[in-house]
């Protein structure tokens, strides 16, 4: 019995670098931009009906919960090798092109793809402590 499944490494890029590509952008700007959404709220002595609730405290809450998502990407990249955290940061979160990239570290375009798959996987890995699951088994 293995302790690890078997990782489908071509599925598990292709979702890590959605989820990088797509979804976190999504979730940086909410993190950051529902603070500046939100309105002082407006006090009056009108009785008013409608919804229950405070809609600020809401979007405050959602905003606390997509910076917590974000710092916990954050995270599952701090916890894979110095290499790996140096492509998918400078790739991912600072928007660098690939070549870039492989021309800052070195590497030639081959042994750069390598890495950087490998990093994606290590990624996914390390972001199913959070409960978010990319990595597609065999």
């Amino acid at each position: 019995m293995q302790l690890f499944p078997e990782v489908d490494e071509k599925r598990t890029i292709r979702n890590t670098k959605n989820f990088l590509k797509k979804q976190l952008p999504k979730m940086m700007i909410q993190a950051r931009v529902s603070s500046l959404s939100l309105k002082s709220p407006v006090i009056s002595d009108m009785p008013s009906g409608g919804l229950c609730g405070n809609s600020n405290e809401d979007n405050y809450i959602y905003m606390l919960q997509r910076q917590e998502e974000v710092q916990d990407v954050l995270n599952s990249i701090k916890a894979i090798k110095k290499i790996e955290q140096d492509i998918l940061n400078s790739v991912y979160i600072e928007g660098k092109a690939d070549w870039v990239v492989a021309n800052q570290i070195g590497y030639s375009k081959a042994r750069y793809q390598d890495l950087k798959n490998k990093a994606l996987i290590d990624f996914a890995c390390a972001l199913e402590v959070y409960g978010v699951f990319l990595t597609v088994h065999l």
